[in-house]
C-alpha cells in the first residue's frame, strides 16, 4: 500500500511537469487569444434566454466560469456549499455534492425552474488531497463521492430538461487520470470505500470521471 501510494504521487507530478511543458510549448506555436475565445462562445450561443448550470461555482475556477458565463448572457444555476456571486442573474442552490438526495433535490429545483431546457452543464466541483472520510449517507469514500457520483447523479436528474435543447455537458476532468488504476478483482462495494491517500484516490476519481463521460457519449450517440 504504502509503494503504491509513493509510486502514485511521482506519477502526478511527473504528469503535472510533462503537461505543463506541453501546454507552454503550445502556447508558444499555437496561441490563442481571448478574442478568438469569446468569438466561439458567442457563436454557439445565440438564443435568447441562455441557462448555465455549474457546480463548485465558489471555487477560484468555478467564480471565473460563473463571471464570464454572465459576461455571455446565461442565467446560471449554481450548484454547491456557496453562492459565488450576487447577481439576479445566478441562482444559487446549497447542495453537499457528496450527498445524494442533496444533489437529487438540486436537480428537481432547477428542471421545475427551467421547464423549457438547459443550454449548458459544467461539471466542475471536485476535491483533491481531502483526508480520507466516508459520506454520511451512502458512506462512499468522498473523492469518488463529490468528483464521480455527485456529478453523476446531477446529470441524471437534470435529463428531463437537458432533452428540451440542444446543449453541452462538460466534466472538467485532469491529466492526473493518467495516474489512476481499477483492478479488475477488486470488490465493488470495497472500492466505492477504500482507504487510498489523497494522490491516488484523486486520480481514481478523475479517471472514473473521463470512463463516465465517454460511456455517456456513447449512449447519447446510440438513441
Amino acid at each position: 500500500m504504502f509503494l503504491e501510494g509513493l509510486i502514485a504521487i511521482i506519477y502526478v507530478y511527473l504528469i503535472g511537469f510533462i503537461y505543463s511543458l506541453k501546454e507552454f510549448w503550445k502556447d508558444r506555436s499555437e496561441p490563442i487569444t481571448v478574442e478568438e475565445v469569446e468569438k466561439k462562445s458567442k457563436s454557439f450561443n445565440q438564443s435568447s434566454e441562455k441557462v448555465a448550470v455549474i457546480t463548485g461555482g465558489d471555487g477560484q475556477i468555478g467564480k471565473e466560469l460563473v463571471k464570464y458565463l454572465l459576461k455571455l448572457g446565461y442565467i446560471v444555476c449554481s450548484v454547491g456549499f456557496k453562492n459565488p456571486i450576487v447577481s439576479d442573474n445566478v441562482k444559487h442552490y446549497a447542495t453537499d455534492l457528496s450527498e445524494k438526495d442533496q444533489v437529487i433535490d438540486a436537480a428537481k429545483q432547477i428542471c421545475a425552474g427551467f421547464p423549457k431546457g438547459i443550454h449548458l452543464v459544467i461539471c466542475n466541483a471536485g476535491i483533491m488531497l481531502h483526508p480520507f472520510r466516508l459520506s454520511e449517507t451512502e458512506h462512499i469514500e468522498m473523492h469518488l463521492a463529490v468528483n464521480v457520483l455527485g456529478h453523476a447523479i446531477l446529470v441524471e436528474n437534470l435529463q428531463p430538461v437537458l432533452k428540451q435543447l440542444k446543449n453541452r455537458v462538460i466534466f472538467v476532468s485532469s491529466a492526473t487520470c493518467r495516474a489512476g488504476y481499477f483492478s479488475k478483482s477488486a470488490n465493488i462495494k470495497g472500492f466505492w470505500q477504500r482507504k487510498l491517500n489523497g494522490y491516488q484516490a484523486y486520480a481514481n476519481s478523475k479517471l472514473l470521471l473521463s470512463i463516465f463521460a465517454e460511456k455517456l457519449v456513447e449512449e447519447e450517440r446510440e438513441k
